[in-house]
């Protein structure tokens, strides 16, 4: 088991069953005498990619889609979820099964021709046949020349060589890439990029066309003897089908780790060697101020505080002359998490002020949000929060609504508020929906105009009678209502 930030390599991961048809014979004996069991014969196919490789597979690929950088000192490689993927078809029929099937190259512009979504005919040389199932229809081809072939893929040697298995902690997510189990297979190719050029990198099937790598010794299963894979009839172009492709330019000579190792020290504050003046000249003229340099990198720096007033600070960059330290996460995994830059603001034995963790925290602030994507969560969080404080603020200002939160807003808000308006509101506070009326007055009153509104409707053939029910009738509501003219409100 690997240990976070370590990981172990293997050679190979050889699957059980190699891609192809396969005849199970399956035999059962009985004891009891006149009871025979004929064998079973049953057949079944083992499948694996052969044009078309799922994505999820590639878990990453160096350098990166599209990257221009410093790549001329590590030769590109393809990171493949499944770890028995480059061993689950064979290679050439008398090959070993430890040699792969896939092989990685890297061709720059004009080297090649790259033909996507093809019938799977047209995606081998002439000559050769695929037997067994096709896992698709149609896919990429890749035809070169065999000056092109001899000059930059690998040889057959070489095929064995450049993939290997990589096994690394699930817990170190650098490393894991996103896997599940931590093993991964790992293809890598033969040819180192030049400075100043455009590359493709291609992941191809090399499955019955090893023969036109060139020559190498390989192991027969039965009787280890060493043998030649067959050899394909040269042919002015090859092809081989492409599983996976990706491109990049190679901008510069070194990558960080070369211009490292290659750094003068004297960045970091060594004083150069005092030269000698020639006969008959003058020394050269002193320096006015000595450079203050300290054994761990730090230099000393003119620096204005926030006041106006003129010092020196100390600060380093991101270098030191030996092996620092780092610090230990909590319990839970987590480190001390800052806020502003004046919180790394260290100061020395000495009284000086430390801007090297300062200066560093402003960096990556600001680096981060030149990030749209990091500017834009930024922004919807603010929003967000913002429109959560505007209505914790709206609910707090009402007494009645208060109680609610402002999470309850979008969920049967309406409802909750109501119904807590209703439950606050007492004899006293009713008050502020409008003048109050009791119950038999609200009755009374209603039923008035409704017998009202009943005895406008009838004919007006009915004359004075007609009037005389009318009167009666709104007398009868007076009373009970005790408001009848005349009275005192306690008749009746």
């Amino acid at each position: 088991m690997s240990l976070p930030g370590q990981f172990s390599l293997h050679i190979n991961f050889l699957p059980k069953l190699q891609a192809g048809s396969y005849r199970l014979n399956a035999k059962q004996g009985i004891s009891a005498a006149g009871t025979p069991i004929p064998p079973l014969d049953a057949f079944f196919d083992v499948t694996a990619p052969r044009y078309a490789l799922p994505p999820d597979q590639i878990l990453s690929t160096f350098p990166p889609n599209r990257a221009a950088g410093a790549f001329s000192t590590r030769l590109p490689q393809v990171v493949l979820r499944r770890r028995t993927l480059p061993w689950e078809r064979r290679a050439a029929a008398n090959a070993a099964p430890e040699v792969p099937w896939l092989a990685l190259v890297v061709l720059a512009d004009g080297e090649g021709t790259f033909k996507s979504g093809v019938p799977i005919a047209d995606c081998v040389s002439t000559g050769v046949n695929m037997l067994g199932r096709n896992d698709a229809t149609v896919g990429d081809a890749l035809t070169v020349s065999n000056r092109v072939l001899k000059r930059v893929f690998p040889t057959s040697d070489e095929v064995t060589l450049l993939a290997h298995v990589r096994r690394v902690d699930l817990q170190d997510t650098e490393l894991a890439l996103g896997d599940d189990d931590g093993w991964l297979a790992v293809i890598v190719a033969n040819r180192l990029p030049q400075p100043n050029t455009a590359y493709t990198v291609y992941l191809i099937s090399v499955e019955n066309q090893l023969g036109n790598l060139g020559h190498s010794s390989f192991y027969q299963d039965d009787d280890k003897a060493t043998q030649p894979p067959a050899v394909i009839p040269e042919q002015p172009f090859t092809t081989y089908p492409v599983l996976a492709h990706w491109s990049f330019a190679c901008t510069g000579a070194g990558d960080f780790q070369s211009l490292m190792q290659e750094l003068d020290v004297g960045l970091l504050g060594t004083l150069p060697q005092p030269v000698a003046a020639a006969p008959g000249k003058p020394p050269p003229p002193a320096r006015a101020t000595p450079v203050e340099a300290l054994g761990t990198g730090h230099v000393g720096l003119d620096a204005t505080s926030r006041e106006g007033e003129p010092g020196r600070v100390w600060y380093r960059g991101p270098l030191v002359p030996y092996p620092g330290t780092r610090d230990v996460p909590d319990a839970q995994g987590r480190l001390a998490l800052l806020h502003t830059s004046d919180q790394a603001r260290r100061v020395g034995p000495d009284g000086r002020e430390n801007l090297a963790l300062a200066t560093a925290f402003e960096i990556g602030r600001l680096l981060a949000l030149a990030e749209p994507s990091v500017v834009a969560a930024l922004l919807l969080w603010r929003r967000e929060g913002l429109d959560a404080a505007r209505r914790a603020s709206l609910l707090d200002a009402d007494p009645a609504l208060s109680a609610l939160r402002a999470t309850d807003v979008g969920s049967g808000f309406a409802a909750r508020a109501g119904l807590a308006l209703l439950e606050s509101l007492g004899a006293d506070d009713a008050r502020r929906l409008g003048p109050t009326v009791g119950p038999a007055e609200g009755a009374v009153r209603a039923g008035a105009d409704a017998a009202a509104r009943g005895l406008g409707e009838l004919s007006a053939q009915e004359g004075d009678d007609l009037d005389r029910l009318r009167h009666a009738v709104e007398q009868a509501a007076a009373r009970l209502a005790g408001t009848a003219p005349g009275t005192d409100g306690d008749a009746g």
